[in-house]
């Protein structure tokens, strides 16, 4: 196992889930829309390419009784979604494509058809391949410290060692958090699937990506 990471500061943050919601799309959508980018860039050729983006739905308050948000449980469903990828995606466009499609999904309750195969993708991991998987746990605050003591980052740690590396090549995974006002991206791997360089190559063109998101530009109309 490896894993390679990239954390944006607050400003960053802010700035990035403010354009979000100016664009009428999700943090996740947008953060989705750039992991399906950076991954397009490297298939090569001009035409578009379909690719697979793997989501959670989170069941908290979909549960009766419904569960907090607060509450920090594995109450968790996912959904994928097949698109074509152009070579040089408008990303707005993409990340609004995201968006509606997930939220068009969970209204129509797909992600329990999901569910039900998900014991079987252990044995068939091609029932769910998708090109990135895209978790997303939300906004969570820092706890309350003593005085004097400071809570400086938090590390997500991968439930499993392994992604699939028994299909040839494993799904790029992509733990996204923001904790304390601060987003961060892990991207877990398996070594026999992806190389340290290539992984570390990733995760800076991603870097590069999310900022260039939240820069002052011109929404589509």
């Amino acid at each position: 196992m490896g894993a390679a990471r990239l954390l944006l500061d607050a400003e960053r943050t802010t700035a990035l889930r403010a354009f979000a919601r100016a664009a009428g799309v999700s943090a996740h959508g947008l953060i989705s829309a750039a992991l399906l980018s950076v991954a397009r860039a490297r298939l090569g050729g001009d035409a578009p390419r379909v690719l697979g983006c793997l989501s959670p739905v989170d069941l908290r308050s979909r549960l009766v009784p419904p569960v907090p948000p607060t509450e920090m449980v594995a109450a968790v469903a996912t959904h994928l979604h097949a698109l074509p990828v152009a070579a040089n995606p408008e990303p707005v466009a993409l990340a609004g494509e995201i968006t509606e499609h997930l939220r068009a999904a969970i209204a129509r309750g797909e992600h329990f058809h999901d569910m039900r195969i998900t014991p079987e993708v252990p044995r068939n991991p091609a029932l769910q391949m998708a090109t990135v998987i895209a978790t997303n746990m939300g906004a969570v605050s820092g706890p309350r410290l003593p005085a004097g003591l400071e809570l400086t980052d938090v590390r997500l740690v991968p439930g499993r060692e392994h992604y699939f590396p028994q299909a040839g090549r494993s799904p790029l995974m992509a733990c996204v958090v923001t904790f304390d006002g601060r987003l961060a991206v892990e991207l877990p791997h398996h070594t026999a699937c992806f190389s340290a360089e290539f992984m570390r190559a990733f995760r800076d063109d991603l870097r590069s990506a999310l900022p260039s998101l939240s820069a002052p530009h011109e929404l589509p109309a």
